[in-house]
């Protein structure tokens, strides 16, 4: 899983009444330096977690680093304490999370499965009847545009995520992109991550509803160059309040962060904030979804 980061208390003072120093800017209301995260590729920021060893830090965001997934090549996760504290050792779930693992070994042929809906108060598998000819596939278009300079934005990844599978697909040099789809995987609300090859445009989620998803969509990109927050930041990682959902099926989330840290090079993991997780739940108190797969 990526490194993913959020603004645990926001900050109310303002940056212009603090003074510029190496790194970012000095806060003399905390008499604390706030790190400048926005100029940072993922692995510093990784490496600086690990050497505050949880403490607490203060830093400046940009858009994409807020609630995104950062790129970073740390091979070695880790757990922020106050959340690691609420664990049984990990050693004592080694044969439990390694079960998770073997349940799905790497890629191969894999069976259809009942698809999760994830409703109000719980997760429920559905009886879903299995695909057939009838049941045909869909073409998603759409265009990519940069909001700033009205031209089409090539090269983006845009990724149709779904509890079953992520759909994939690449702009062309006009901004133009297409997805083949199962009708099946359709929804009311459907959610669709735009993330640019270039790091100057910001990666958005969007959501559609069934009706909007069919159009051709245009989808505008703002360019990453405004702080979008700053503040105590914390690495995210799921909680009482996420939801885990691995090839289809709920998890529980101890498990979930046990067997990552044992095994996260076999995790590919696509992180739904708020507001976005109306797309899978319609209950307020989930914060956050986590979809994993099994490389």
């Amino acid at each position: 899983m990526n490194l993913i980061l959020k603004i645990e208390k926001p900050c109310k003072e303002s940056l212009d009444r603090m003074n510029d120093i190496d790194g970012g800017k000095f806060c003399s209301t905390c008499s604390k330096k706030v790190l400048d995260f926005s100029q940072l590729q993922g692995s510093e920021i990784k490496k600086i977690f690990h050497e505050n060893k949880g403490e607490r830090i203060c830093g400046i965001l940009s858009k994409n680093h807020l609630h995104k997934a950062i790129p970073e090549n740390i091979s070695s996760p880790e757990i922020p304490l106050k959340r690691i504290r609420s664990f049984t050792k990990i050693t004592a779930g080694l044969a439990l999370t390694a079960s998770i693992i073997n349940l799905y070994p790497a890629q191969s042929a894999k069976p259809h499965t009942p698809e999760v809906s994830i409703t109000t108060n719980t997760v429920k598998k559905q009886k879903v009847k299995e695909p057939n000819k009838d049941d045909g596939n869909t073409i998603i278009r759409g265009q990519v545009i940069n909001k700033n300079t009205g031209k089409p934005v090539p090269d983006v990844t845009v990724k149709l995520i779904t509890l079953q599978k992520v759909y994939k697909g690449i702009t062309d040099k006009d901004g133009f992109y297409s997805l083949e789809i199962p009708n099946t995987a359709i929804r009311e609300e459907n959610l669709i991550e735009f993330k640019p090859f270039a790091e100057t445009l910001s990666t958005e989620l969007v959501t559609f509803k069934k009706e909007e998803i069919l159009k051709k969509n245009i989808t505008l990109l703002s360019e990453n160059t405004i702080y979008a927050e700053y503040g105590e930041v914390s690495e995210v990682w799921p909680y009482q309040n996420s939801i885990v959902v691995l090839e289809g099926k709920k998890v529980d989330y101890k498990i979930f962060n046990k067997s990552y840290l044992l095994f996260h090079d076999r995790y590919e993991v696509y992180y739904i904030p708020k507001p976005y997780t109306r797309a899978f739940t319609n209950n307020e108190k989930i914060q956050d979804i986590f979809i994993a797969f099994i490389k």
